[in-house]
């Protein structure tokens, strides 16, 4: 194993154990691991394992579920007014409705395929609210719209930070990398000094398995960060990225208009009121008999499951609600963070600023020009024919040698 590979994997097992990084006396990195690591290396590893597959099972249920849900409330409304209507019109005479077949009710659950959308989260996010129909509607206020942070926020955070560690010649302190990164008001306060300094580095560990950074230690004995393959690039150093790019969007109940959200309470909210009004009904056996005889039998089987529905479609959006709002302080918290770090490099302090410049020893910059190649992979065999071919790889070879001698 090369030292590159072993290093990578290094930092792979100090993220994956919650490893601490140090410095020795000799001015050594120290990758210093719980006691019990390898137990929790072999807890993940078997979670990584079945990770993926959970997770298509989980998609898989949520598309289900949230199909069968909004579907069942068309379900619901039409049989509680139907079977209203049916006992509203024998009320007066029960005993000619024995030989009034009635209409029937009938539902196929192929119905539910017409509403199927595997694909809803990720096409709601690139589709314009306004544009929600209204089963869409009804599933946005029911289920969200999910993570709003699922796809952008990782691949703009990503970007960013690597535009910024090239910007710098492929080096970076923990100071400069933690607006780009994960830790909450309370766990950056409890790493930084009043200096804005940072005195515990391991929450830098995703970055350097991301980018494969490499810890280095200054002649002060601080750790600096070198990303080797960051420092080569084919057009100049891009200006550093602003950091408000890297903040975390909130989370939303639902993304449905006003107009829909008040269209898909008020169909709730008489849903509700027609289970309650049709529950009461069905205590007397009377009303019972009628439904029987008029092929309505199925829905005094259906209650159970239909007064459940009426309630969780009222509690499903509360009980979202008082989770957004801890997901939503836990990104506010967050974002607090991040501009907090990096207020800090706008108006570093002594030590801190020593730090930035030490740093800087460490850059470079490769600027790898079109001008510059020696081999061009379509210029070979460029005639078409065998003896070209070679012509031209001998060529190539002497430029090649040439280069060589000259260095």
């Amino acid at each position: 194993m090369s030292i590159a590979e072993a290093s990578n994997a290094l930092s792979a097992l100090a993220l994956d154990a919650k490893a601490t990084l140090s410095v020795s006396p000799a001015g050594e990195i120290l990758y210093e691991f719980p006691r019990n690591f390898k137990e929790v290396i072999a807890a993940k590893s078997f979670r990584i394992r079945v990770e993926p597959l959970l997770k298509k099972a989980s998609l898989a249920a949520a598309y289900l579920g949230r199909v069968a849900f909004g579907s069942a409330l068309l379900v619901s409304i039409a049989t509680v007014a139907l079977s209203l209507s049916v006992l509203s019109s024998k009320s007066s005479d029960s005993r000619d409705s024995r030989y009034n077949s009635g209409p029937r009710f009938y539902f196929s659950m192929f119905d539910f395929w017409w509403y199927f959308d595997p694909y809803y989260y990720r096409r709601r996010r690139a589709v314009d609210p306004d544009s929600m129909g209204f089963l869409e509607s009804v599933y946005s206020c029911v289920f969200g719209d999910g993570d709003p942070n699922e796809e952008d926020f990782e691949q703009s955070r990503w970007n960013a930070l690597g535009r910024y560690i090239q910007s710098r010649g492929g080096v970076a302190t923990a100071e400069e990398l933690a607006p780009f990164l994960d830790a909450s008001t309370r766990e950056f306060g409890a790493v930084t000094d009043a200096d804005g300094l940072v005195v515990q580095e391991s929450f830098v560990l995703p970055a350097l398995t991301r980018f494969g950074g490499e810890p280095r230690v200054d002649a002060a004995g601080n750790i600096v960060y070198v990303f080797e393959s960051l420092q080569s690039t084919a057009a100049p150093r891009p200006m550093p990225v602003p950091y408000d790019a890297v903040l975390e969007r909130e989370w939303q109940l639902t993304r449905a208009t006003t107009p829909q959200k008040i269209l898909v309470g008020l169909l709730a909210a008489a849903n509700l009121i027609g289970i309650i009004a049709l529950s009461v009904s069905l205590q007397n056996p009377r009303n019972i008999y009628i439904l029987t005889v008029n092929g309505l039998q199925g829905v005094v089987g259906m209650m159970p499951f239909l007064q459940a529905y009426a309630l969780s479609f009222v509690v499903i959006p509360l009980v979202r609600w008082a989770g957004i709002r801890r997901k939503n302080e836990a990104i506010v918290d967050r974002n607090e963070a991040r501009m907090r770090a990096a207020e800090s490099l706008l108006r570093p302090g002594p030590t801190l600023k020593d730090k930035l410049v030490e740093s800087v020893k460490y850059a470079r910059s490769v600027l790898v020009r079109k001008e510059d190649a020696v081999f061009r992979s379509d210029a070979v065999g460029g005639g078409g024919g065998k003896d070209d071919a070679g012509d031209e790889f001998a060529s190539w070879d002497r430029r090649f040698s040439d280069a060589r001698k000259q260095q």
